[in-house]
């Protein structure tokens, strides 16, 4: 099923007499800006390493069809965005209010989203087939363009982040060791059929078995690319091996 953002959405009719539910139409969604969301705003909140599961709606129906102080039924209305549902129920009979999310929220992005294309992204899985999977399961989740934003806003940033501070770890410890690099290179390009011009070049610290740089570039370049970036940061070269 495709949603839209809640803002957008019209109440549908009553479901089964006591619930309204809100459905989405991703035609109809607008671009999406998301809010600025700090390194230590989900980890504060373990939501990462919290287990979580697959509730059938049915059965959250169970949960919420009757008000928690008197009893009585309780009118509802679920609103849902991607991954996210929220409920708020008014019982008639005590005026007591009712609300509860699935998931947090960090300003206008939703943590369960932000962990399942996180989690798509690092096993290295496809999106689309991941997608499919949940529609033949009915599960809710994000569509591909949601993806791909949650992609280029958080995690890419974050994956490039945590690289070049891995980078620059490696090269404090090779300085301080004082000793000159002995450092292979070679070249990644296109499959059998496709343009070999363009690739990944990658120049790897032989003594430590680490990668030190990597350039997309032609083969060529990326080698010069990759040893103009050593000497700059003030490595020591004593021998090269390039395949």
């Amino acid at each position: 099923m495709k949603l839209r953002p809640l803002s957008s959405i019209l109440i549908s009719k009553k479901f089964n007499d006591s619930f309204s539910f809100i459905e989405d139409d991703e035609s109809k969604d607008p671009t999406w800006t998301p809010e600025f969301v700090g390194p230590n705003d989900v980890n504060n909140n373990n939501a990462t390493k919290e287990r979580k599961f697959i509730v059938f709606e049915s059965c959250i129906e169970k949960l919420i069809q009757n008000c928690r102080n008197c009893g009585q039924d309780l009118a509802c209305l679920k609103s849902v965005k991607d991954s996210f549902l929220s409920v708020s129920g008014h019982c008639v009979n005590c005026n007591d209010v009712f609300e509860w999310e699935s998931q947090p929220q960090f300003g206008t992005l939703l943590v369960g989203n932000l962990i399942i294309a996180a989690a798509i992204l690092f096993a290295g899985c496809n999106v689309r087939k991941i997608l499919r999977l949940f529609q033949h399961a009915s599960i809710q989740t994000f569509s591909e363009r949601t993806f791909n934003n949650l992609q280029t806003l958080y995690l890419i940033p974050t994956i490039t982040s945590v690289y070049r501070f891995k980078q620059n770890q490696l090269f404090r410890e090779i300085k301080e060791s004082g000793h000159p690099l002995r450092v292979g290179g070679d070249a990644w390009c296109c499959y059998p059929g496709y343009t070999a011009k363009y690739g990944s070049y990658s120049v790897m610290d032989l003594t430590r078995l680490k990668i030190l740089d990597i350039q997309l570039v032609q083969e060529l370049e990326g080698l010069k690319r990759c040893l103009a970036f050593l000497m700059e940061e003030g490595l020591k070269l004593s021998n090269c091996h390039i395949w």
